[in-house]
């Protein structure tokens, strides 16, 4: 017979890890620079590009977490469930 075994601490811990080092990443906002009297198509599309990246990012970031913190509750329910039965 096969046991499965949950190490609810090191989870605990590499979750606590990994949302530690989210939120270390931290992405600068692209700097908004004046316009000057010429225009260049390209650098304009370059930068509304830069902004769409950030804000895809920080929109990733913001849904890893809640991630992170729903399989947090997850590991937590299991334990519970684990006392229970053992009860």
């Amino acid at each position: 017979m096969v046991t499965i075994q949950l190490n609810h601490q090191h989870v605990i811990a590499k979750i606590e890890q990994a949302k530690s080092q989210i939120d270390s990443f931290k992405i600068k906002i692209p700097p908004q620079v004046k316009q000057s009297d010429n225009h260049l198509n390209f650098v304009n599309d370059f930068r509304d590009r830069e902004v769409e990246i950030n804000q895809l990012v920080n929109t990733y970031l913001e849904v890893v977490m809640k991630n992170l913190e729903d399989t947090k509750a997850n590991v937590n329910l299991i334990q519970q469930q684990d006392h229970a039965i053992i009860r």
